[in-house]
């Protein structure tokens, strides 16, 4: 096997001239593994890890503070102080609904 001719079918892969399949079958003819002529191909066809896109903002996000959230939660949903006092609070489970027939 030559490294020209293996060079020149990455080329052909890369540039869309060249299908995977038919990358994988010249270089397995040429006596390269399956496995290693398409981990090749793979390689050979991989886009970058971090797109030009990708980049990071300039700002910084900052997590919010256990007081922060809180102060959210009670904007959120405010709670008011009962009427009375005393009761019964009743928990069940959906399965469970014998319970509250009783």
């Amino acid at each position: 096997m030559r490294d020209l001719d293996v060079s020149n079918l990455l080329s052909a892969l890369q540039g869309g001239q060249l299908s995977r399949r038919a990358f994988v079958r010249r270089v397995t003819s040429m006596g390269l593994s399956a496995a290693s002529a398409s981990m090749l191909a793979q390689s050979a066809l991989a886009q970058p890890a971090t797109p030009l896109s990708a980049t990071p903002a300039q700002s910084v996000t900052r997590s919010i503070t256990r007081q922060e959230y809180l102060a959210a939660v009670q904007r959120a949903f405010p709670f008011e102080q009962p009427l009375t006092s005393g009761g019964h609070v009743l928990q069940a489970l959906g399965n469970d609904l014998m319970t509250l027939t009783r």
